[in-house]
């Protein structure tokens, strides 16, 4: 029996060049942390320079204290994106 779960193209670009595969991994591995907002700006999301590439071509870097700032306005907007296309394939699933 085929699934019916959607598949999203983990290859898509989430944000700022991060692909969903690489945040995913991220992620999982625990490499984030969040910057809570505040009543001057809103908070953040920090995740590790590992959102950007494999585990080879981290583990080739000389230097590995970077990390990717990704606003909770704009991480909430791509998430409803993410979402509407998950909806958008079981309409199509059940109509």
């Amino acid at each position: 029996m085929p699934s019916k779960m959607p598949k999203l193209n983990i290859n898509d670009e989430f944000l700022d060049g991060i692909s969903l595969r690489n945040l995913r991994d991220t992620i999982c591995h625990s490499f984030v942390t969040v910057d809570e907002s505040t009543s001057e700006r809103f908070g953040r999301i920090i995740i590790d320079d590992r959102a950007f590439m494999n585990r080879s071509a981290h583990n080739g870097l000389r230097e590995k204290t970077k990390n990717i700032n990704l606003e909770v306005t704009a991480v909430n907007r791509r998430l409803i994106e993410l979402h509407n296309q998950v909806t958008k394939y079981f309409d199509e699933q059940c109509n």
